[in-house]
């Protein structure tokens, strides 16, 4: 399940997002997992200076357009010099600074970061008015489950 990390942040204090199972090829693809991972791509597509890509749906499905959108993003990282296997797989952030870097969930929330300047308006999937209510109701249901509190 999607939900909002309590201990990796990035430089100016947002938090990571994370996913408890793989999404991609060869992963359990968790229907809110997925909508994680293809909302942030898709935010990072759709910036004019952001990866090359069409619209990408958020909807939970991890199809071949999805499938296609995560290794086309981990090539794109790779070829801006980011450190990470291009294997069509993102996988659950499990460690901490400094090794949280080998992921790429991890990088592509930077770049997003990176490309709207941080304006949690537009890239904290909780408080964006383009982020879908499902998704947000994922989020904040895990936080609630897990630790017995809202987001």
């Amino acid at each position: 399940m999607a939900y909002m990390s309590e201990s990796v942040t990035f430089d100016n204090g947002l938090r990571l997002y994370n996913v408890d199972n793989a999404v991609g090829q060869r992963s359990n693809n968790l229907r809110g997992d997925v909508m994680l991972v293809q909302w942030f791509i898709r935010k990072v597509r759709e910036h004019p200076m952001g990866f090359n890509g069409g619209p990408l749906e958020v909807d939970g499905d991890c199809g071949p357009l999805t499938k296609k959108a995560i290794k086309e993003t981990q090539d794109e990282l790779q070829n801006l010099g980011h450190a990470i296997k291009s294997d069509g797989r993102i996988d659950p952030v499990v460690v901490e600074f400094p090794k949280e870097a080998a992921y790429s969930l991890f990088h592509i929330e930077r770049v997003c970061d990176g490309l709207y300047c941080g304006d949690t308006w537009l890239i904290d999937p909780m408080i964006a008015l383009d982020s879908p209510p499902r998704l947000k109701a994922l989020i904040r249901n895990y936080s609630i489950e897990t630790h017995g509190g809202a987001v």
